[in-house]
């Protein structure tokens, strides 16, 4: 039984170097290669308009993922005096199967388990409320299979934000109006 708990010790001893390591690691840095820096395709402006409605670049990023060897790229862009936000997702996928798993985690994100996915202009669009947060959402699919690219844009806004003439609006302006200005958003 001594050797037994000498041997118990002595891993613990041999493993606690890496389990500090593991526990406490030494900088924040996210460890998927992430920069700042686009490539060129994927460059966006840092300011632009939707329903004459000025939307900023908050957040941006770049990452390379290690399982699928893909490249994306991220941009959050924001109207603070509304509350809305536009998210623009490209990513490198392998096949249009792929832009689809990542279309439809999307809508999951956000509670809808089973989208209903609807056409326009040849660009899918998913319409939805995620009840948990009092928010709408429209989401977009461009896919593009000459780049094997995949443009997933998402607007999100309040439901019923009592001081915001932009839910006033758009509440008012039917999916397939929204989805074309997604379309045209941060081009």
């Amino acid at each position: 039984m001594k050797k037994l708990g000498a041997i118990f010790t002595a891993c613990i001893l041999i493993n606690m170097p890496i389990n500090q390591v593991l526990s406490a690691p030494k900088t924040d840095k996210i460890s998927i290669q992430s920069s700042d820096e686009a490539s060129p395709q994927f460059q966006l402006p840092e300011q632009s308009r939707f329903l004459s409605v000025d939307f900023k670049k908050t957040e941006s990023f770049t990452s390379n993922h290690i399982q699928n060897f893909t490249d994306n790229y991220v941009a959050l862009y924001s109207n603070d005096l509304n509350g809305a936000r536009i998210l623009i997702i490209n990513e490198v996928v392998a096949n249009e199967q792929e832009a689809m798993q990542i279309f439809l985690g999307q809508a999951k994100t956000r509670g809808n388990q089973k989208p209903e996915i609807k056409l326009y202009n040849n660009v899918k669009y998913i319409d939805g409320i995620d009840s948990k947060l009092n928010r709408r959402y429209i989401l977009i699919q461009q896919f593009d299979k000459a780049n094997s690219l995949v443009t997933i844009k998402s607007l999100v806004y309040l439901l019923n934000a009592n001081n915001s003439d932009f839910c006033k609006i758009v509440n008012l302006i039917e999916p397939q109006q929204l989805v074309g200005e997604l379309i045209n958003f941060a081009k």
